[in-house]
């Protein structure tokens, strides 16, 4: 699609934004040899949340694509799965040593990648950045809100 300076400030425009910020974090996880749903898996338990519940919760992503994702992953032998002592029921996601391996090389890369362009922005804009898009989240949630209660 060719660039209209007209249409800048459209909603288009925004959501075609949207669209290539998914596109570049799908890159992502095809530059570490993963699925989607299996990159962000390994980076929320990266990041400390390792229940499949806990992670569907945080991605908005089903559990059945939580649990299909962590399937691969066991396969691929970068997790294994720990039933918790307190919860029978609930398997805790934990790293192999291999995965341990793979997240320092292939996400822990990506991550600093990102934290360098972030820093090549100035503060200011960052800031900006998070207030406007903490703005845009805010208002239409509330909005969907409304519209729920009218259906």
């Amino acid at each position: 699609m060719e660039y209209d300076p007209s249409s800048e400030g459209s909603i288009e425009a925004y959501r075609a934004t949207c669209k290539d910020s998914e596109s570049i974090y799908a890159q992502c996880a095809k530059c570490c040899g993963l699925s989607e749903a299996e990159y962000w898996i390994l980076l929320m338990l990266h990041e400390g949340v390792d229940t499949q519940s806990g992670i569907s919760e945080q991605l908005f992503i089903s559990k059945q694509t939580v649990n299909s994702a962590c399937k691969q992953l066991i396969k691929k032998g970068l997790v294994h799965l720990e039933t918790l002592e307190h919860n029978l029921r609930t398997k805790k996601i934990v790293f192999t040593e291999a995965g341990t391996a793979f997240v320092e090389e292939h996400i822990s890369s990506v991550d600093r990648i990102e934290e360098a362009v972030w820093n090549m922005m100035p503060a200011e804009e960052r800031m900006m950045l998070i207030h406007l898009t903490r703005k845009y989240n805010r208002l239409m949630k509330a909005e969907l809100q409304q519209y729920r209660k009218t259906k």
